[in-house]
């Protein structure tokens, strides 16, 4: 550690990995103890993991991935495939929804609101997947669920909201 520290001085504090809760838990599954980075370092904890995605995390992430690919795909497309006006108009573009007499169905051409529709999908399932992810970490750790009547134990949600109800 160093004799003399202020502001410039560079010091990081970095213990044993934390493997985060492990009661219960069998611990011969879980690969790795997840790497440290020094750029975090600078702001906190510089711990990365370790996380478990599983298959919904990893859908979840490939879908909101392919959305960020769609949108951008069609911001450049706006643009010529120019990056000085990629840059310029970035906050002018615009993925529009299909018209009217398209309705909400597939069939509407792709730079008339067809491209909307398929990121719309793609956004859906990501949000979708990351919400069953989260909801199967919850059982298999043994939390409590968040829908009333579903659990005999107090839920967060529904604490935290009678709490503030109370005067």
């Amino acid at each position: 550690m160093a004799d003399y520290q202020n502001f410039f001085t560079q010091v990081q504090v970095r213990g044993p990995a934390d493997l985060g809760m492990t009661e219960d838990v069998n611990l011969a599954n879980r690969s790795g103890v997840g790497p440290f980075s020094a750029i975090l370092g600078w702001f906190g904890n510089a711990q990365l993991g370790p996380i478990y995605l599983g298959s919904l995390g990893v859908l979840s992430l490939f879908a909101g991935l392919m959305w960020f690919f769609t949108i951008g795909v069609w911001f450049w497309y706006q643009a010529g495939w120019n990056p000085a006006v990629f840059m310029r108009d970035l906050f002018y573009f615009s993925l529009e929804p299909p018209a009217p007499e398209y309705g909400l169905s597939f069939s509407a051409p792709l730079k008339e609101g067809g491209l909307w529709m398929i990121a719309s999908f793609f956004m859906f399932v990501s949000v979708w997947a990351w919400w069953g992810r989260t909801y199967l970490r919850a059982q298999a750790l043994g939390w409590a669920s968040t829908s009333p009547g579903r659990s005999s134990r107090p839920s967060g949600c529904g604490w935290c909201w009678a709490s503030s109800a109370r005067s």
